[in-house]
């Protein structure tokens, strides 16, 4: 038995190769994309002598096992559990040590840090986004507007001092 001859013409096969160029072109052109992401939060905590609290060389420091960090979505808290270092980071360098929070996590707008106990701070912040930028635009610690360059409070960018 022998197979049947089967022929493609030249300009089917012209087609589909454009068919695929453009299905290419699209999935590429239509991916999110940031050139521009700028969403930390460079937090620094002291004690009323203004030593550094995330330093383990000062009396009464805060260990990073005892900290805790929430999400609030709604009035609904919830502890996130930081994988891959995308939501905060510990950036240990004696007494210029310091917490960067990412407010790049659209899904919410808050993130509480539970220093020890019942010690927290609610950091609010608000995010704005473009076709080729996020960009953390407002911070509010405790219910107070820290960052906002609209309104002229710039505080230093997005660096915030808590005294406990």
């Amino acid at each position: 038995m022998s197979s049947p001859n089967v022929s493609i013409p030249m300009k089917s096969i012209q087609r589909i190769i454009g068919c695929l160029f453009l299905i290419t072109v699209w999935i590429s052109c239509s991916r999110p994309c940031c050139d521009n992401i700028d969403v930390s939060i460079h937090v620094t905590v002291k004690d009323q002598a203004g030593n550094n609290l995330l330093d383990p060389a000062t009396t009464g420091f805060f260990k990073q096992d005892e900290i805790r960090f929430y999400s609030l979505k709604n009035g609904s808290r919830t502890q996130i559990f930081n994988i891959n270092n995308n939501l905060y980071n510990f950036i240990l360098d004696g007494a210029h040590s310091s917490l960067t929070l990412y407010a790049g996590d659209e899904t919410m707008n808050a993130i509480i840090v539970q220093w020890r106990g019942t010690d927290e701070d609610l950091f609010e912040y608000t995010t704005e986004r473009t076709k080729n930028s996020i960009v953390c635009t407002v911070v509010k610690c405790n219910g107070t507007t820290r960052y906002d360059p609209k309104s002229g409070i710039m505080n230093n960018g997005r660096q915030i001092e808590i005294i406990k």
